[in-house]
């Protein structure tokens, strides 16, 4: 699993001795894999359907911080 979007921000605060933690979604496949075309209004579909659950795990994760 790679995201587009979360690596160059881990290398940069890698690079910067931060500690990190990603909380990521995945919306769709990669180019070349699936069979249909990209599709802007899926890739919002998916996120918002999922989105009640991710803002829960991390509300819980910080309360355990």
């Amino acid at each position: 699993l790679v995201g587009m979007s979360t690596v160059p921000e881990i290398i940069a605060a890698n690079h910067a001795k931060l500690e990190v933690s990603v909380l990521a979604c995945v919306t769709n496949m990669a180019t070349g894999i699936q069979n249909k075309k990209h599709n802007h209004e899926h890739v919002l579909k998916v996120a918002n359907s999922i989105s009640h659950n991710l803002k829960n795990l991390l509300l819980k994760t910080l309360e355990n911080l």
